[in-house]
């Protein structure tokens, strides 16, 4: 497999995984939420998002059980490969040939060898999954769909209790009370990613057809309905399509302008 095209395919595969998990809330709780860092992040816009943290939890908890137990499957063109991904990533590991030679006769067999390679570097893996986190999440940003389905598990979690949310962010019924304001870095993006039209009816909201537009930054889940401040839970809707949605519902569209 070509270089170019294997680094490519991890990250789509990490983002095939990240998309079908994230239909289940249960994936949810697989987010460090022990860190009150991160629960912050259900009340205040932040660049490292929830998004971010549940995308990089499942890409961890994937390759930690895969190396695990399947540690016998990878080959020396498959380890190869991990090493050579390092490499294209800017990011410093001990070659595992190196490892195995000096540490041989404390291990059993290659397979265990393998998995004790990989725990001794654990801090290096973490920071290659890090890197891919941020690959896929520019390709999960973009799908709204998966916006809408990830939102919604994580409100299915905050509405059965599994998530607490601290008393300085609820508002009405425990809910997470709305934001002063939503930064300007977070609507840049979504004007960008939703193409500088209504998500629902598709009017052209970019004022150069016409000016009389009035832009809207919607919860795709409403905060009511259990939704979050975070950039990936923000789409742009015009006014009137705004009103209809109000908080009554999670919605999003499923049209995108063609290219050309």
């Amino acid at each position: 497999m070509p270089e170019a095209f294997r680094f490519h395919y991890l990250v789509y595969k990490m983002a095939f995984i990240v998309e079908g998990s994230a239909r289940e809330p249960f994936s949810i709780m697989e987010i460090n939420w022990n860190s009150l860092d991160i629960v912050q992040k259900l009340c205040k816009f932040s660049k490292d998002s929830i998004l971010h943290e549940y995308i990089f939890s499942t890409i961890a908890t994937y390759f930690n059980r895969d190396y695990r137990e399947n540690a016998d499957t990878y080959e020396q063109r498959d380890i190869a490969e991990i090493e050579a991904t390092f490499k294209e990533y800017g990011i410093k590991i001990h070659s595992f040939e190196t490892y195995y030679k000096k540490r041989k006769k404390d291990f059993e067999s290659r397979d265990e060898a393998f998995y004790e390679w990989f725990c001794d570097q654990e801090n290096q893996f973490a920071k290659l999954w890090e890197a891919i986190t941020e690959e896929v999440f520019q390709l999960l940003f973009a799908n709204r769909i998966f916006l809408l389905n990830f939102n919604q598990s994580l409100a299915s979690c905050l509405r059965d209790g599994e998530l607490s949310i601290p008393s300085d962010c609820q508002g009405e019924n425990g809910h997470i009370k709305r934001d002063g304001y939503i930064p300007s870095w977070v609507k840049k993006a979504v004007y960008l990613r939703d193409h500088g039209r209504c998500v629902l009816c598709q009017k052209d909201l970019t004022g150069l057809i016409s000016t009389d537009i009035s832009l809207h930054y919607d919860h795709i889940v409403p905060l009511n309905q259990w939704g979050a401040n975070d950039p990936c839970n923000i789409q742009l809707l015009c006014d009137k399509c705004n009103l209809q949605k109000s908080g009554k519902e999670a919605s999003t569209g499923i049209k995108y302008p063609a290219w050309w």
